[in-house]
Parts: structure tokens; C-alpha cells; sequence
């Protein structure tokens, strides 16, 4: 009688952290959608802000003279170092 009763709080004690384990699972799984969500979120705001930052630098150089042509062309040379993996001194 020992063994069975043995046996039955340990199936009991599996019972529970199957549970426990399910439960977790579950808050895993809606913090992951909340976290795609933010990623979504981010994205879009740093498109619109490489977009923003784009058109800033375009009005500078064709607004602000021969200075912010020489701006623009520094900006536009570090950019195209950059990726190629080169160091962008100025």
C-alpha cells in the first residue's frame, strides 16, 4: 500500500508541474506577441525617421549653398564607407 500511495502523489506532484509548466508556456507565449508587436513598432518609427533624417539632408544641400553641398557630400562619402566596412574619419 506504500508504493501505491507513493506512486499516486508522485503522479500528482507530475500532475502539478505539468501545469505549472503549461502555465508558463502560455505567459511565454502572449510576451512573445507583445514583443513582436513592439518590434513591429520600432521598425516603423525608424523607418519614418531614416526618412525624416533623409529629407532633412537633402533640404541642406539644397538649400544651404555651397556649404551644404560640401556637407552632404562628406555625409554621402562616410556613408558609402561605411559599407563597404572602411572607418568613416572625417
Amino acid at each position: 500500500m506504500c508504493r501505491k500511495n507513493r506512486d499516486i502523489r508522485e503522479a500528482v506532484r507530475l500532475r502539478e508541474r505539468h501545469r505549472e509548466v503549461y502555465l508558463m508556456i502560455s505567459k511565454l507565449k502572449n510576451e512573445q506577441e507583445v514583443l513582436i508587436g513592439q518590434k513591429e513598432d520600432f521598425w516603423n518609427e525608424m523607418t519614418a525617421l531614416r526618412q525624416r533624417t533623409r529629407e532633412l539632408e537633402l533640404q541642406i544641400r539644397d538649400t544651404c549653398g555651397y556649404e551644404g553641398k560640401a556637407w552632404f557630400s562628406r555625409i554621402e562619402a562616410n556613408t558609402e564607407r561605411i559599407r563597404l566596412g572602411e572607418s568613416a574619419g572625417m
